[in-house]
């Protein structure tokens, strides 16, 4: 599979990351600290993105955002996006109205 195809996409809540990866549709949570980053940011380097979504969540997304980012430096082709609930529900295709209240999901369409 071409490294560059897979992406990942991360819920980014106070206490945990929800992270899904397509196209294998992998998904698995972190907590949101030192140790759930560190092993975020291990999982990230195995995988090797072409692409990593995180969503925007009221600051909580800096640390995970500086992690992230951090692990892609080492890929100039590497992409990082922070996107607001806005924009990930549009990509979706998701609408709150649409259906009957969940977490929010961080698979990308």
């Amino acid at each position: 599979m071409d490294k560059g195809a897979v992406i990942v996409g991360i819920d980014v809540s106070k206490d945990r990351l929800d992270v899904h990866v397509l196209p294998t549709d992998e998904a698995f949570a972190v907590a949101r600290d030192g140790e759930g980053l560190s092993e975020l940011v291990a999982r990230l380097k195995a995988l090797s993105p072409g692409l990593v979504a995180v969503e925007a969540t009221g600051g909580f997304e800096t640390t995970t955002a500086a992690a992230v980012d951090s692990t892609l430096l080492l890929g100039l082709e590497k992409r990082m996006v922070v996107v607001g609930i806005r924009m990930s529900l549009h990509f979706s295709g998701k609408w709150p109205w649409q259906q009957p209240p969940q977490p929010m999901t961080c698979v990308l369409a």
